[in-house]
Formats: C-alpha cells, sequence, structure tokens
C-alpha cells in the first residue's frame, strides 16, 4: 500500500490516502463533490529511527566493532 496526497482542483481540499498501486485514481472530491480531483507528486518516503526506542535502534546496529592486528 501506497499514501498518494489528492487536491481539488474546484475546492483546493488536499488529503492524503493509502491506495495500492494498482488501484486506480480517485476522480471525485469526497469535500465539494466536483470531479476536479487530480493525485499530486510527492518527495518520497522518509524513515526515521528515533534514539531511545527499542530494538533496531538501541542495539547499536551499524556499529563496527574494531580488531586490532
Amino acid at each position: 500500500m501506497i499514501t498518494y496526497v489528492y487536491k481539488c482542483g474546484g475546492c483546493a481540499h488536499t488529503f492524503e490516502i493509502r491506495q495500492a498501486i494498482t488501484d486506480k485514481s480517485l476522480r471525485k472530491c469526497p469535500e465539494c463533490g466536483t470531479m476536479k480531483l487530480r493525485r499530486l507528486i510527492t518527495g518520497g518516503v522518509c524513515f526515521y529511527l528515533k534514539p531511545g526506542g527499542v530494538g533496531w535502534a538501541q542495539e547499536g546496529y551499524g556499529k563496527h566493532k574494531r580488531r586490532d592486528r
């Protein structure tokens, strides 16, 4: 599932919706009912690891052990 951003050309209502990549684009604005809805091109996905969490970030993934020879 992908999160798409839509904006209405009639009332400027903007919203996000999760859809499968195979789903057709929405056309009807849920706010005003016009058929002027357009899918926007967005910047993509951001992935953040927050400090102090449990699991992956807390265990220090990516720390390299130094081997002295």
